[in-house]
Order: C-alpha cells, then structure tokens, then sequence
C-alpha cells in the first residue's frame, strides 16, 4: 500500500486500494482497520486494553500472554538451578552461584522469545498500538493497571502475575533449603534405602532355594534334573527382581562424594545403595554359574572355587560400602534412624 502523499497524522483515509473504503493510517503504516464510507468506524486501537511496553513486551504486563510464558518458564528454570546447586554446595554458597547462572539463563530464555516478540512488535505498530507515555490522559487514566503517586512521581506497581511467581520461586527455594537439613535428608535416605531394601529382601526369598541346592549337590543329595529346574525358576525369579531393582535405583538422587561433612556423609550412603545396585545382579549371575559348575559335565573344581571366590568378594563389598555408610551418616541422625542403622548393622553382621 502507498503512504498518504504528505506525513499526515494517524487517522482514517480513503483506502488506496479498494474503492469506497476507508482504512486507518496510525502514522507510519497502514493498520488492518478497515470500514465502508459512512458506516461506524471502529476502534482503530484499544489502548485501554494494550499498548507498546519495554523489552518488545505489551502493557499491562500482566495481560500478555508472552510475557506470562516468560515468567513461568523462567520461574520453572530457577527452581530447577536452585535444586541442583543446593545438591552440590550449602544454601549461602549455593545462592551466591545461583545468582549469575540464573540471569545469564533468563537472558537466554528471552532471546529465544526474540524471535515471537520481533515480529509481533512489528505487526502491533502496524496495527497502531503505541507506546503508553505517548496516550493522552484519558486514555491513560483508563488504563487497566493501577497506578499511585510518591511526591510528584506517578508509580506503576509490580503487576499481581510477577508478585505471585516471585513468592512461589521464594517459597519453593526455602523449602529447598529447609529440607537440606540432616534430620530431612535422612528421611529421605530412608525412604529410598527402605525401597530397595525391599526388593533386596524379595531377591534373598528367590536365592534361598539356589543357595540350597549348592549345598545339596555338594552333598549328592540333589540330582541334576533337580538342580536344573531349581536353577530354571530362579533365573526366572532373578530376571523380574532385577527389573524392580533398577527401577528403585533409578531414585537414588545424585551425589558428590568429594563433598565434605554432612554432604560426604549423604553421598555415601547413597553411595552404598549404588553398590547395592550395581552388585546384586552380578552376584545372581555368579550364583547360577556355580550351580551351572557344579552340574555341567565340563565343570570343574577350579570353576566352583572361581564363582565362590566372586560371590564372596561380591558380598563383602556390599557389606563393606554398607558399614562405611553408616559411619559416615550416623553422626548426624536422630535417635529413631540410629535404632534402624543398627538393624541394618546386624543384619550383615
């Protein structure tokens, strides 16, 4: 479309491409407005409802959608960092490294709306909307977001959508902080010791029958059609266990065991359930391949005393990660998780 010959003001003109029409020139572009020769014009802009805000954002704030998404996914983003970085580091070292990721972070994020924000900055020229220092008093008096006066300083308030995301963001994080405590952290260790320790327990079940039939056939009391069907609904039983167990693995939170005090404690108790599930299979497999030994034709007595040797090793290092663990963390519990430490002791004892 052609500009009015001379730099005419916003207002309506006959259209310069359809007859009998007239269409909105908002002062440097023609708008999308539109209407016929006589007719009610419309409202060429609804200032009242939007207008150019800073950062290629519109104003209020609070009523554009864009800017929303921004703040929720920044938000979500923080808290994410805040997670991490209180993993690795205590809450005042964790905040002073939190700070700087979390605004380099939030100016990637707006860059990437960089790319809706342009174009729609664009089009809301075309279509008119100005930026709000530039409405009369009318209008301005209209606007959806409240305003009030500090001495002669007209102030717009934080809008209500920032307020509630930075309280959320507050109270996530503290509640982050709080449950770094040693009393917290060990209720979640427990937690997720509990649930393997379950499945563990259900893995014992399945391998007392193997474990049997080592002895028995050492003893000639079990034949070898006996040990292989013995040995068929084990390998059977271990295969469903170890699906279990993985899956419960999979919720042993990260750790770094270069940390020190309750941090190092935390990791090595985590640590020893990692032991846990990278062991127990492979002592399953050591398992079925001593009673494979001790059945097959070609097994040999050097065979069985290798597997025996490999269980054993395998067993002890369990028991071994267990006990560093519990010295580690025991210092820091309460009475009540020092009773089920000592239940675990035992039971390896």
């Amino acid at each position: 479309m052609k500009k009015p010959a001379t730099e005419a003001p916003a207002g309506w003109y006959d259209d310069p491409e359809t007859e009998g029409q007239e269409r909105f020139w908002n002062g440097k572009y023609w708008s999308n407005k539109t209407c016929v020769i006589g007719e009610a014009r419309p409202d060429a802009v609804n200032n009242s409802q939007r207008q150019l805000g800073k950062f290629l954002f519109r104003t209020p704030y609070m009523n554009d959608g864009l800017f929303i998404a921004y703040l929720i996914i920044s938000g979500i983003t923080t808290i994410y960092l805040g997670n991490d970085y209180l993993n690795f580091a205590s809450g005042v070292v964790a905040l002073v490294l939190l700070i700087p990721s979390i605004a380099i972070t939030c100016i990637w994020i707006y860059i990437l709306f960089l790319i809706i924000l342009v174009p729609r900055r664009i089009l809301d020229k075309r279509n008119g909307l100005t930026k709000a220092k530039k409405l009369d008093k009318s209008i301005e008096e209209n606007l959806s977001v409240a305003k009030f006066t500090i001495g002669k300083y007209r102030v717009r308030p934080i809008p209500m959508s920032i307020t509630i995301i930075f309280i959320l963001v507050l109270i996530l994080g503290s509640g982050r902080i709080f449950s770094s405590s040693p009393e917290a952290e060990g209720d979640k260790y427990f937690e997720v010791q509990q649930r393997i320790t379950k499945v563990v327990g259900e893995w014992n079940v399945a391998a007392t029958p193997i474990s049997e039939a080592v002895q028995l056939i050492s003893n000639g009391e079990m034949s070898s059609s006996e040990a292989r069907q013995v040995l068929s609904e084990t390998s059977s039983k271990f295969a469903v266990i170890h699906n279990k167990l993985d899956d419960e693995c999979l919720t042993i939170p990260k750790y770094d065991l270069n940390s020190s005090g309750f941090k190092f404690a935390t990791a090595k108790a985590y640590d020893a359930l990692k032991v846990t599930c990278d062991l127990l299979p492979q002592q399953s497999v050591e398992i079925l391949a001593l009673v494979n030994q001790q059945i097959s034709l070609s097994g040999t007595q050097a065979g069985i005393d290798y597997h025996l040797n490999q269980i054993t090793m395998i067993v002890e290092s369990r028991r071994t990660a267990l006990f560093e663990s519990m010295d580690a963390l025991e210092p820091y519990l309460t009475e009540a998780q020092k009773q089920t430490f000592q239940r675990l002791r035992n039971s390896f004892q």
